[in-house]
Parts: C-alpha cells; sequence; structure tokens
C-alpha cells in the first residue's frame, strides 16, 4: 500500500489514542495518515480486550475503590516490563 505525498496530519499508532486523534482531525478537515506497525490494527488497545485502565477515577472513588499511587506505579512497571520483555525474546 503506497502513502499519499502530501498530508495534513501523520499520526503513529492505532491504539486509543490514535484512533481517536485520527478521527478528530478528520472531523475538522485534515487528510490524515495513520500508521501502524502491527499486521493488525488497534495497538494495545486491542491487546487489552479494549479495556482502558484510568487509576483512581472519578467512578471507582464514588464506589470507595483506591487505587493509589504506589499501587499504580506498580502496575505500570510490571505491564512495561511484561511487554518489553516479550518483544526482546520475540
Amino acid at each position: 500500500m503506497s502513502a499519499p505525498e502530501v498530508t495534513d496530519l501523520v499520526i503513529a499508532g492505532s491504539g486509543a489514542a490514535g484512533f481517536a486523534a485520527a478521527i478528530t482531525a478528520r472531523r475538522a478537515g485534515l487528510d490524515v495518515l495513520l500508521l501502524e506497525k502491527q499486521p493488525e490494527l488497534g495497538g494495545t488497545t486491542a491487546r487489552s480486550g479494549t479495556r482502558i485502565w484510568i487509576p483512581n477515577n472519578r467512578l471507582m472513588r464514588d464506589r470507595g475503590l483506591v487505587d493509589g499511587s504506589r499501587r499504580t506505579s506498580t502496575r505500570c512497571s510490571r505491564r512495561s516490563t511484561t511487554t518489553a520483555s516479550r518483544r526482546s525474546t520475540s
């Protein structure tokens, strides 16, 4: 597939943020080129089953659930290490 030579916006990655940016830019009238290195679209959002984790959000707090900074840091570290390890062994 060939890409256009001129575009208004290039977005690297087709995860939730990439798609949101592409849709927003397109609705604003921009020509958008969305790039994805993987064979399927979705980025890490596809791997997570489309669940987006937002630590310590209002809905959690309203239900009395605490997702403090230490737990958030631990979870982020664990997930990034796992992803990096998978890439290096592939």
